[in-house]
């Protein structure tokens, strides 16, 4: 807030000292070029903080899923294994790109053409902010949509079908083979509910480690949203409408960053989840 509000009152004060001098406009851009410094320094440290947050979730994901597909194919839901293989890499590789290549770079475009719209009355690009700004969002927005919603209907269906399977290799088990089938069927259900059992635990502890990861990076972008708003709100009756206009604009490319952060770990979490209800489903079908 310091770091804020010092140079903006700087301004205040430089456009008082003759107001409409020349000396005086050339303090007060001074002034402004020093705080547009620092709100510029400070996105690049939220925005290295987002793409280190992105990468994080996404080699954590890299070690969790093989062995969360390997306990999958293990309670019986090879189907449902095959489908999340593409579905992860697609989920790792693609859309964490698109995340960090895309999205977190309009971002950035966002911030730059945020100040230049300020640095001038004569220059007016608050539209193509805005249009940025909303590029950003729904790229991401709708590849996350599409994906998630395809990979739960297809999951959905492969649970059916291998829960199908299941029951009728138990049947079989059961009445072809003869004296021991009951027993190894009995077997076999025991094996299944230890592998769900295990797979059950190792996708709550990999939710818990996601959210670890994502938690502390989302709270410190969103903390910053609140005390940049704050800050324009208290300079706004003091200083010229530009500085907290700036201010409160940045604040919105902060928000677009922690949009961006969420939805990359709302991904891979709505993707644990999926692949822990279609296990769940699949043995429940059996």
């Amino acid at each position: 807030m310091l770091g804020l509000m010092a140079p903006a009152l700087l301004c205040a004060l430089a456009g008082g000292l003759r107001p409409g001098g020349s000396v005086a406009q050339m303090a007060e851009n001074a002034c402004f070029l020093v705080l547009a410094a620092v709100l510029a320094a400070d996105l690049r440290g939220y925005l290295r903080e987002a793409e280190s947050t992105v990468s994080r979730m996404a080699e954590l994901m890299q070690v969790l899923f093989p062995m969360l597909l390997t306990l999958l194919a293990a309670v019986g839901a090879t189907g449902g294994a095959a489908l999340f293989k593409p579905a992860i890499a697609a989920a790792s590789g693609t859309m964490t790109a698109l995340a960090r290549g895309v999205s977190l770079q309009l971002a950035l475009g966002v911030a730059v053409v945020t100040l230049l719209d300020h640095l001038s009355p004569r220059m007016r690009l608050s539209r193509l902010s805005s249009l940025l700004r909303s590029l950003s969002g729904w790229t991401l927005g709708a590849a996350f949509t599409v994906f998630i919603g395809v990979t739960a209907m297809q999951g959905l269906t492969a649970a059916a079908a291998d829960g199908i399977g299941i029951r009728a290799a138990k049947y079989a088990v059961d009445n072809l083979v003869p004296v021991v089938g009951g027993m190894f069927a009995d077997t076999m259900d025991t094996l299944v509910g230890c592998a769900m059992l295990i797979k059950n635990a190792l996708g709550v502890t990999g939710l818990f480690l996601l959210l670890s990861v994502a938690v502390m990076p989302l709270l410190r972008v969103l903390g910053a949203v609140l005390v940049y708003r704050l800050c324009a709100a208290l300079l706004q009756p003091a200083v010229p409408d530009r500085v907290s206009g700036m201010i409160h604009d940045f604040s919105d490319v902060l928000m677009l960053l922690f949009i961006i952060e969420l939805s990359v770990g709302a991904m891979f979490i709505l993707l644990v989840a999926q692949m822990l209800a279609v296990g769940n489903l699949t043995v429940g079908l059996r």
